[in-house]
């Protein structure tokens, strides 16, 4: 078969014009040429593809599917220039970043933004996924980078800790609940109404697939699309939540909401960063090896502080993910022995009764009033 987008080109003027001779002046062919270009296609594809009539042209069924795969082949050809275009305006690379939804609501904004101001050769698509989906699209090639957080099997990829989290509950001031120190998944499922996350949020999955693993369901009063229209609904009455605390405790200081821990082991998570073993992401943005050699796996935040967690932590974090991906070694990285320590004592300043595993309780809260600044 021989034929060329040139012929595709006056077979789709052919086919919106319905006249050969129009076809032919939109194509800047005369319309000698442009009646051989078709006879060429219709012997090409061994099949009448127009029936000539006193007033134009009609397609036959073979020319309108000629015509449908004519208009995919122009919008694959807008998409490649669309994608290669940013190549020659000297942008160098993309990362293709997976994240749960902590991560996503919290730290990322901050670390990303910052990273994309510095790095202006270098594009990120962020996308927000089930920590087990994260893996298996790391594993299979399908991205450069993930945030997973809890007991997610990572395999064969290269792991750095990030920090630690904890999902928790949240209620109005004057709901029942704030009397309990602590509280089980299962035991709100049983009485309590909830506000939670859209059907597409990561989190909102994880609950989902965890209640119905105990044979029952939340009972969802509504549904919004980020944690802030949580908590406002949370705080206006509507019931409760299960929230990252490094989330809650951004209404902290408002001391319109009550944080109750949750008991259950999964309610524990560690946020990990997760990427292909000998990952060629630093080809892209920069040798992220010698910052992943020098922190190793002890570089998470191992024992954050609880709820209402210094915005320190989360400062600390946004180096760290920017330092991954790239970004020259910061002072917060030259130094991070010492923010180690300041990091450690800050913790236990903040954590009150929390360290040294003493029963956690939020209505301490009330009692230790700088934990809110």
């Amino acid at each position: 078969m021989h034929y060329d987008l040139t012929d595709l080109r006056l077979f789709l003027n052919v086919g919106e014009t319905e006249n050969l001779t129009r076809a032919a002046e939109r194509s800047f062919l005369s319309l000698p040429a442009a009646s051989t270009r078709i006879k060429q296609l219709e012997e090409a594809f061994q099949t009448q593809l127009l029936i000539r009539q006193v007033k134009g042209v009609r397609l036959t069924p073979a020319g309108d599917a000629l015509l449908h795969h004519a208009r995919e082949v122009f919008r694959e050809l807008e998409c490649l220039h669309s994608d290669l275009r940013p190549y020659a305006k000297g942008v160098k690379g993309r990362v293709r970043l997976l994240a749960n939804t902590t991560a996503t609501n919290s730290f990322l904004a901050t670390a990303l933004s910052r990273f994309l101001a510095e790095n202006p050769d270098v594009d990120i698509e962020l996308e927000e996924q089930l920590s087990q989906a994260i893996v298996s699209a790391i594993g299979a090639g399908a991205a450069d980078l993930g945030i997973v957080a809890g007991e997610v099997a990572t395999n064969d990829l290269e792991v750095m800790q990030l920090c630690s989290d904890e999902l928790i509950v949240i209620a109005p001031v004057n709901h029942p609940l704030p009397q309990f120190t602590s509280l089980h998944f299962a035991d709100l499922l049983d009485t309590c109404r909830f506000v939670g996350l859209n059907q597409f949020s990561a989190i909102q999955s994880f609950l989902d697939r965890i209640a119905s693993g105990m044979g029952k369901r939340i009972s969802l009063r509504i549904q919004l699309g980020s944690f802030d229209a949580v908590c406002r609904m949370v705080e206006a009455g509507a019931g409760i939540a299960i929230v990252p605390n490094s989330c809650a405790r951004r209404y902290a200081s408002r001391k319109v909401l009550r944080f109750i821990p949750l008991e259950d082991e999964w309610a524990k998570r560690d946020l990990r960063l997760v990427r292909p073993a000998g990952a060629g992401v630093a080809a892209v943005c920069g040798d992220v090896d010698p910052v992943l050699d020098g922190c190793g796996a002890g570089t998470g935040l191992s024992g954050t502080p609880g709820p209402l967690a210094d915005s320190h932590s989360t400062k600390w974090t946004a180096d760290r993910i920017r330092s991954i991906f790239g970004h020259p070694v910061t002072p917060a990285w030259t130094h991070r022995e010492t923010l180690k320590h300041q990091a450690d004592q800050l913790s236990e300043k903040r954590r009150g009764p929390y360290r040294h595993g003493a029963q956690r309780d939020a209505r301490a809260l009330d009692h230790y009033p700088e934990w809110r600044g």
